[in-house]
C-alpha cells in the first residue's frame, strides 16, 4: 500500500517538474524569437534609412528623379521605391511634378 502512495507522489513531482521546465522552455523560446525580431526590424529600420539618404543623394545629380531609377539603382520594388518617394515628399525633402504615370518625377524642393 505504502509503495503505491510513494509511487503515485513521485509520478505527480515528476509531473509538475517536467511542466514546469516546459513552460520554462516555451518563454525561452518565446524571448529568444523577440530578441530576433527586434534585430531584423532595426536592419529594416536601418536600410530603410539608407535608402532615404541615397534617394536625396540621387535627387542632387538626377535633375528629373523617377520611380524606375530608384528602383534599379536601390534594387527594390516598384512598390518600396514608391514608398520611399512618397515619405520624402511628404517629409518635405523632395516635390512630385506631374500626377501619375510615366511623366511623374521627383526633384529638390527648393
Amino acid at each position: 500500500m505504502w509503495y503505491a502512495i510513494f509511487f503515485l507522489a513521485g509520478f505527480a513531482l515528476a509531473w509538475i517538474i517536467f511542466e514546469s521546465l516546459k513552460r520554462v522552455r516555451q518563454k525561452n523560446e518565446q524571448h529568444s524569437v523577440n530578441a530576433e525580431a527586434k534585430i531584423i526590424n532595426q536592419a529594416q529600420v536601418d536600410q530603410k534609412q539608407e535608402h532615404l539618404k541615397k534617394i536625396l543623394e540621387m535627387a542632387k545629380d538626377y535633375p528629373e528623379l523617377t520611380n524606375n531609377i530608384v528602383e534599379k539603382v536601390l534594387g527594390v520594388s516598384n512598390a518600396s521605391a514608391e514608398r520611399y518617394l512618397n515619405e520624402l515628399e511628404q517629409k518635405g525633402a523632395l516635390e512630385q511634378v506631374g500626377e501619375i504615370g510615366q511623366g511623374v518625377f521627383y526633384r529638390l524642393k527648393q
